[in-house]
């Protein structure tokens, strides 16, 4: 914000942008890899919505305790397709 003179709200919407174009190329990955086991891939794919999760309404970063059960259900039940 202090680089390029921009209020918190214009920062916020260039990093959701940036997030939303990672995943349009992720899914597109997942979606045209072959090389790779889908199995091995969909770990990965949960932990990243894990971690948009962290970020998206709390500061899961600083306040950790919030995110115990979200994450122990993460690795304990993941979401399979």
């Amino acid at each position: 914000m202090n680089e390029y003179k921009t209020t918190k709200e214009e920062a916020s919407d260039v990093l959701w942008n940036s997030v939303e174009h990672a995943w349009k190329s992720m899914n597109h990955e997942y979606l045209t890899c072959t090389s790779i086991p889908s199995s091995l891939l969909i770990p990965v794919i949960n932990l990243t919505r894990m971690m948009e999760t962290m970020y998206k309404e709390i500061d899961g970063y600083t306040d950790s305790n919030i995110l115990k059960e979200p994450i122990s259900l993460l690795l304990d039940q993941p979401i399979l397709f």
